[in-house]
């Protein structure tokens, strides 16, 4: 199933916060996103519903790693 990236403003609305707080979020390495330009960052929102439930993901875990 495919599902479209949000936009900080988006995902700044599911989070309960300003669009500045979900950009600090982000910038802070909080929240994984992906920048497609230097004023367009898109969170997965399967992401952003782990980081709501606790579960910070940053990066994916390195499979050599375990």
């Amino acid at each position: 199933m495919r599902h479209e990236w949000l936009t900080t403003a988006q995902a700044a609305v599911r989070l309960e916060v300003t669009p500045r707080q979900a950009r600090r979020l982000l910038a802070a390495r909080q929240i994984r996103h992906v920048r497609r330009s230097p004023r367009d960052l898109r969170v997965d929102p399967q992401d952003l519903e782990l980081f709501l439930r606790g579960r910070h993901v940053i990066a994916p875990v390195d499979a050599d790693a375990a």
